[in-house]
């Protein structure tokens, strides 16, 4: 649902209840350690967006984000995260910019690069499992 009016409960204007509970109440936020996939890239704006997951019978098991972007960028990644979790791989790897979008009921056009950000770094986490379970011996490597 739209909200049109500023509301008490809103804080912005024409920001959907999902958005504004995304960006201000995010979801998967920290650190998973020794993740078995891990992704940081830096956006198109400078915000970067990193997240580390672990995957548990080609499901993915848990996951979380970091961000010091922008609140479109933490709501982008606590929905990528949200749409992943317990998704097989091969599904993760499906989920796009759209999706993310849609769950929040739209971005503005200036912020359309937050989604695909968010996917993007899931793509890269996700890559880096499938890398890491062709030689997990490199894992020990990685600094």
């Amino acid at each position: 649902m739209e909200t049109n009016e500023k509301s008490p409960n809103s804080p912005q204007t024409g920001y959907t209840d999902e958005f504004l509970t995304h960006a201000f109440s995010p979801q998967n936020v920290g650190v998973i350690s020794d993740p078995d996939g891990f992704g940081a890239p830096r956006g198109a704006c400078g915000d970067t967006l990193e997240i580390g997951l672990r995957v548990r019978n080609d499901r993915i098991a848990d996951l979380a984000f970091l961000t010091d972007g922008c609140q479109h960028t933490v709501a982008c990644g606590s929905v990528v995260t949200t749409l992943a979790r317990d998704k097989t791989v091969q599904e993760a790897l499906q989920i796009d910019a759209e999706a993310v979008m849609d769950m929040l009921g739209g971005l503005p056009p200036d912020h359309v690069h937050c989604a695909r950000l968010a996917v993007t770094t899931l793509r890269l986490a996700l890559k880096d499992y499938l890398k890491n379970r062709q030689a997990p011996w490199k894992k020990l490597y990685r600094t």
